[in-house]
């Protein structure tokens, strides 16, 4: 079923198979049987499985070991049997990283003296409005991933460029207030 070779292998921590139900133990064995074949091995303890049933026109994703409603997870991605969202955990680390970088640029404003702070790099690396050929950041690959999902994706209700400069600007609203 699966083909394996020595040229195939690369390091690989999410791989999904979408099977039909009643075919999952011939799909787990095969999978198995083959990585074992490589000298790897799964961690069960990573090991997910998700169920989608037709429910009232839409898809529930069920994690099979407990029963209970669960979105599926993939590469950043979840999906709720109806739509796609980024993962939660990757939008705050967005935000941390912004927010630390604005504080930054506050910062080494304070210490040249000036009420200037010099939002053009922030703008260029954590919005879209700037975006030159070929560049890419969080929110370019949110629009793109938003995009490919059409017409399952809730991404662009997540993370957009008005959200962003909004953040910003609060965060420099704060160094005014603070800094008076």
């Amino acid at each position: 079923m699966l083909e394996v070779t020595s040229q195939s292998r690369r390091y690989s921590d999410d791989i999904l198979f979408v099977i039909n139900i009643g075919s999952e133990k011939i799909v787990e064995d095969e999978v198995i049987t083959n990585i074992a074949a490589i000298e790897l091995n799964l961690n069960p303890a990573k090991t997910e499985r998700r169920r989608f049933e037709k429910v009232d026109k839409r898809l529930e994703c069920k994690n099979t070991n407990t029963g209970k409603m669960q979105k599926l997870q993939y590469l950043g991605i979840e999906f709720d049997g109806k739509y796609c969202f980024l993962r939660s955990s990757s939008i705050s680390r967005f935000y941390r990283n912004l927010h630390k970088h604005v504080k930054r640029a506050i910062w080494q404003s304070i210490q040249n003296g000036t009420q200037a702070i010099n939002l053009k790099k922030i703008y260029r690396r954590f919005t879209a409005l700037d975006e030159a050929e070929g560049s890419s950041n969080f929110i370019t690959y949110a629009k793109k991933t938003h995009r490919l999902l059409l017409p399952f994706s809730k991404i662009n209700h997540q993370i957009t460029d008005n959200i962003v400069i909004k953040k910003i600007r609060a965060i420099t609203r704060e160094k005014r207030v603070g800094s008076t």
